[in-house]
């Protein structure tokens, strides 16, 4: 009787570890890569989002450059900003502080990867792969978005803003 008491309590120690295991692995698994952020869910984000989100479309709307790259590896107060559409851009000082510190919500604690003005779209990348992406754009001139590899978009609640998603693999098997 004590025998089997001691292996029962084993048996049980030894799933309660596996299970542990499992659980932490599945965590992980999702914080390394996260699941694709869905159209509900990023009118979710926008809503929260929103006053930042049209700050920093503004300022990228009056700003004198045809194209605009920061992303989250960028250091705070720069853009890389581009006169044509030439592949040579410039790192660019951002001067105005309360831009700069939108940006770095968005960028580092909002969770936004990239932030990026080319042509009539401004988009904000919230979810990405190597060859996909997801998250909300912004029209210049009310025209539908224009990304490369822009594969699906939808409204979002504000006119003019869209959920979007692009993927090179599924553009080129279009």
């Amino acid at each position: 009787m004590i025998i089997s008491l001691k292996r029962n309590k084993r048996l049980m120690i030894t799933g309660i570890v596996a299970l542990l295991i499992v659980a932490t692995s599945v965590i992980w698994f999702n914080i390394l890569f996260p699941p694709p952020i869905s159209y509900a869910r990023m009118e979710r984000v926008f809503q929260k989002d929103q006053a930042m989100l049209i700050s920093v479309s503004i300022y990228f709307k009056n700003s004198d450059y045809s194209s605009i790259y920061i992303s989250n590896s960028h250091k705070s107060g720069f853009m890389s900003a581009f006169t044509s559409d030439d592949k040579m851009g410039e790192l660019v000082s951002i001067e105005d502080t309360e831009i700069v510190r939108i940006l770095d919500t968005l960028l580092n604690i909002r969770g936004y990867q990239a932030i990026i003005k080319k042509g009539n779209t401004i988009h904000f990348q919230r979810w990405s792969t190597l060859d996909a992406g997801r998250g909300i754009a912004h029209t210049l001139d009310g025209n539908a978005p224009q990304m490369q590899y822009l594969t699906y978009y939808a409204k979002l609640s504000k006119e003019y803003w869209y959920y979007y998603e692009s993927g090179i693999n599924e553009y080129k098997s279009r």
